[in-house]
């Protein structure tokens, strides 16, 4: 049986109760017995239940939100580029389903440590009006989220341990080709499938809800010479365009540095307790000094189909200025200032409230004095301060905690 517009209608009822009964998704928070294995992850029987693993089996999906998901997955083979991606998630164990997520403008997300795709219910997407339209954007972001289940699948621990052990530095740099090759991943998907007789994928990456920039830097590269389509050259060129296309290098950015500065949070909030927790500890002496390579950058670009495109001859390195420059002023201050408290927290320095008071400040596009981050300061304050930085620090906590959940994509996960 095919999915037509009265599944989709079902799909969307199907949805509306999710959201009326506060259930963020239907798939449950898988637990891997060996992660860092990819087609034998060795998942348990049972489930993540907040710490707890249990046995029974989990809840499944409704029908329509599995019969919607086989129909989207029908469309994404449609291209070599396709299968080639879908092979790979298959082998990895990933499971695809919908989330009501609060990030409305996030239309899917990759989750890589329940290896979960989930399409967002809040999102423009599930507000489409027709069944064929919905079927070909859900197929062009999820190729987009293949296309970092590709990237984990090739880069391993760079692409699920970007955490505090990395320079903040690297880390917005890492995010920004990660993204840029999932991107161009989905225009080279979309170029094919027009190719072959269906426009739809090609017409959604030049509308406003895909990515005009990158596919006319696409069809660019390939009039000038025709086997740019196939030879990584019209996929570089798109991978180019992301850095020049509006504010996304920006908003990424910024994303990327709530995400280091949310850590350093969570590992403030040990520091101040004397590390309970043994592996904050560790974290903390580790942290800033996991540098990536060269080619651990050039890897991002490595997909299934036997692209590589961000080791072609003749085009600029991973690391040139053309990648590498400053979103903004304010992200340049904030990367600079959290850089130095890492390195304070790694020296086995305290952290304190007025320097996170400082960060708001900077994000918020403030200059603070030119004063270095003291870096003197070590764990012997009066007890009557460190009181004070418990009672402030847990009340962060609580903040924490609740934000964790809106922060569960912990990596690079989120489409246009």
């Amino acid at each position: 049986m095919g999915f037509g517009q009265a599944e989709y209608q079902q799909l969307l009822d199907s949805i509306e109760t999710q959201r009326q009964t506060r259930s963020v998704s239907y798939l449950p928070a898988r637990h891997f017995e060996a992660p860092h294995k990819w087609a034998s992850p060795g998942q348990a029987a049972g489930h993540i239940v907040g710490n707890r693993l249990v046995t029974t089996p989990p809840p499944r999906a409704p029908r329509i939100q599995q019969e919607a998901i086989r129909a989207i997955r029908d469309y994404i083979r449609k291209t070599e580029i396709g299968r080639s991606l879908l092979a790979v998630a298959d082998r990895g164990k990933i499971a695809a389903g919908f989330e009501v997520s609060e990030r409305d403008g996030t239309q899917a997300s990759y989750y890589y440590t329940r290896r979960d795709i989930l399409f967002n219910g809040n999102s423009a997407l599930l507000r489409t009006p027709d069944v064929e339209t919905f079927i070909s954007r859900a197929a062009y972001y999820g190729i987009h989220e293949l296309g970092h289940v590709a990237q984990d699948q090739k880069c391993g621990r760079n692409f699920c341990n970007l955490d505090l052990t990395v320079p903040l530095s690297q880390r917005i740099m890492a995010v920004r080709h990660f993204e840029a090759a999932a991107d161009a991943i989905a225009i080279q998907a979309a170029w094919e499938a027009k190719q072959a007789g269906d426009p739809a994928l090609w017409e959604i990456a030049n509308s406003p809800m895909g990515d005009p920039p990158l596919a006319q830097a696409f069809e660019r590269s390939v009039r000038r010479r025709p086997d740019n389509a196939h030879n990584g050259k019209a996929r570089r060129a798109a991978h180019d365009a992301w850095f020049k296309a509006g504010d996304g290098v920006h908003r990424y950015d910024q994303a990327t540095i709530d995400r280091h500065r949310f850590e350093l949070d969570c590992l403030a909030v040990q520091q101040a307790e004397d590390y309970p927790d043994p592996t904050a500890r560790l974290l903390a002496s580790d942290a800033g000094k996991r540098k990536l390579r060269l080619n651990d950058f050039r890897d991002f670009g490595v997909m299934p189909d036997g692209g590589d495109h961000l080791r072609l001859q003749g085009h600029a390195d991973v690391l040139d200025p053309r990648y590498t420059a400053p979103s903004s002023e304010a992200i340049t201050r904030q990367v600079k200032y959290i850089e130095a408290l890492v390195e304070r927290v790694s020296d086995g320095m305290a952290i304190y409230p007025s320097d996170f008071d400082d960060l708001d400040k900077l994000k918020a596009g403030a200059v603070l004095p030119d004063q270095p981050v003291d870096a003197d300061e070590d764990m012997s304050e009066p007890q009557a301060a460190k009181d004070n930085m418990r009672q402030w620090r847990a009340g962060r906590q609580d903040t924490a905690m609740q934000d964790t959940a809106r922060r569960e994509a912990d990596g690079p996960s989120m489409a246009p």
